[in-house]
């Protein structure tokens, strides 16, 4: 399954594995810092300095 929600200005897309044990998020990059939402690892927001 692949989820893209977009707003003006800014996109996220996220592809996703669900099976019987729940959800793997396969489009997770560890160079990328993260917050935890809802018990999973999200994309932080980037900002410039």
């Amino acid at each position: 399954m692949a989820w893209n929600p977009s707003v003006p200005g800014m996109k996220i897309e996220d592809t996703v594995l669900v099976g019987a044990a729940g959800v793997e998020i396969l489009t997770e990059d560890p160079r990328w810092p993260t917050v935890v939402v809802g018990g999973r690892r999200r994309p932080a927001v980037w900002e410039r300095a």
